[in-house]
C-alpha cells in the first residue's frame, strides 16, 4: 500500500526530496539486508509517520477489489470488533447514505474519527471520495508526506468531500482494551462494538477467548459479567453493605492517571478504603463511578468511570455501587 502511494502521479518529483520517504527507503533496505536490529529501530522511530502512507491507497485497494460491498471498516491490527454489537448497528443505518462513523478524537481544528477504534465507511460514502473526488484523493497522497495520523489524513479528504463525522455513534466506538475500557455514566447501557490496544498475541488470544461465543450485542456494563468480576450493586438491599462486603483487594478499577488528567480526583491521607469509599459514595456520589485506595501512600483516587481491572498490588477498589444500580435499574426501564 505505500509503495501504491509512492507510484502516484501527485507525489512526481517528490521521491528524492521528502524525510519520509528517505525513511521509508531506509526501512525496505535493511528489511531486506535481513537486519532486523535496524528495521527495528527505524520502525519505531518513524512507524506512525509511514503508517500515513498507507490510508488512502488502502482504501483505493479496497474498493477495486470489492466495489460492491456495503460497508468498508479500517482497523488496526491490535483492534478487536465485537460483530454482534456492530451489525445492528449497521442494520440501522442506510449504506446508500454517505455514512463516517468512529470514535470521535481531536479539537476544534478537526475531529477525526481514531483509527484504532475502527473507522466505518459507507458504500456512498466510499463512492463519493474515491470515485467522485479524484482531485481530493490527489490532495490527500500528497499530504500524505507530511500529515503525521492517517486517521486525520483520511478525516480530511472526506470533509473535502462533503462528508463529516457522525458523532451521534461515537460513544460506541472504544480506543482501549477490554479490562481498562472506561465505563461512563453516559455509555453505561450502550453497545460497544470495537477495543484496541491488544497489541500482544496473548491480548488478542485473551479478548476472543472471552468474546468468541458473543452471540447479543455487547454492552459496556457486561465486560463486568464476562470477565467474572463481581457486581456488587446487584446483591438487592442493602447495597452499601454489599459494597463494603465486595472491596476488591488489590485491584484497580479506576486505572492509571495520567499526568495530564484531571478528570480523576485525587484526595491524600485518607485513612482506609473505608473512608475512600464513604468519599465516592456519599461527598462525591454525583460524580464518582468507582474509587481506587493506595495502601502505601493513602492516595484516595475517585473517578467518573470504573473499569474492569486486573490486579494491582496494593490497592483497594470498587465501584460506586448506588449509582451503578440507579443507572442499570434505568437502563432496564425501571
Amino acid at each position: 500500500m505505500v509503495n501504491r502511494t509512492l507510484s502516484h502521479p501527485s507525489l512526481s518529483g517528490k521521491m528524492d526530496s521528502s524525510p519520509r520517504i528517505r525513511k521509508y527507503r531506509r526501512l525496505t533496505e535493511a528489511i531486506a539486508a535481513d537486519d532486523a536490529e535496524t528495521a527495528l529501530k527505524l520502525s519505531r522511530a518513524s512507524g506512525w509517520e509511514l503508517d500515513a502512507l498507507k490510508f488512502i491507497s488502502g482504501l483505493e485497494f479496497a474498493y477495486e477489489r470489492f466495489p460492491k460491498k456495503k460497508w468498508y471498516i479500517l482497523a488496526d491490527d491490535d483492534t478487536y470488533l465485537v460483530q454482534p454489537s456492530l451489525k445492528p448497528l449497521l442494520g440501522h443505518l442506510d449504506p446508500k447514505a454517505r455514512h463516517y462513523l468512529g470514535n470521535a478524537v481531536g479539537d476544534f481544528r478537526q475531529r477525526f474519527a481514531h483509527g484504532g477504534s475502527a473507522i466505518v465507511l459507507s458504500q456512498a460514502a466510499m463512492q463519493s471520495l474515491l470515485v467522485r473526488k479524484r482531485g481530493v484523493v490527489s490532495r490527500a497522497h500528497a499530504e500524505s508526506l507530511e500529515e503525521t495520523w492517517g486517521d486525520r489524513l483520511l478525516a480530511r479528504a472526506l470533509i473535502r468531500s462533503g462528508i463529516y463525522l457522525d458523532e451521534r455513534y461515537s460513544h460506541l466506538f472504544n480506543g482501549e482494551s477490554p479490562r481498562q475500557s472506561k465505563i461512563r455514566a453516559d455509555r453505561f447501557c450502550s453497545p460497544v462494538v470495537a477495543f484496541h490496544t491488544l497489541a500482544t498475541p496473548a491480548k488478542m488470544l485473551d479478548a476472543g477467548q472471552h468474546f468468541r461465543n458473543i452471540t447479543q450485542p455487547v454492552l459496556w456494563i457486561d465486560l463486568w459479567d464476562i470477565y467474572q468480576v463481581p457486581t456488587p450493586w446487584r446483591h438487592g438491599k442493602g447495597v452499601a453493605g454489599a459494597a463494603a462486603a465486595n472491596i476488591n483487594q488489590n485491584w484497580d478499577h479506576v486505572g492509571e492517571k495520567l499526568n495530564d488528567d484531571d478528570a480523576i480526583l485525587t484526595v491524600r491521607n485518607v485513612a482506609s478504603a473505608d473512608e475512600c469509599m464513604k468519599k465516592c459514595t456519599k461527598k462525591y456520589s454525583k460524580k464518582c463511578m468507582a474509587w481506587t485506595w493506595e495502601t502505601g501512600t493513602r492516595k484516595c483516587h475517585i473517578s467518573p468511570w470504573m473499569i474492569v481491572g486486573e490486579k494491582a498490588d496494593g490497592k483497594l477498589s470498587g465501584p460506586n455501587s448506588q449509582r451503578a444500580r440507579d443507572l442499570e435499574i434505568n437502563c432496564l426501564g425501571g
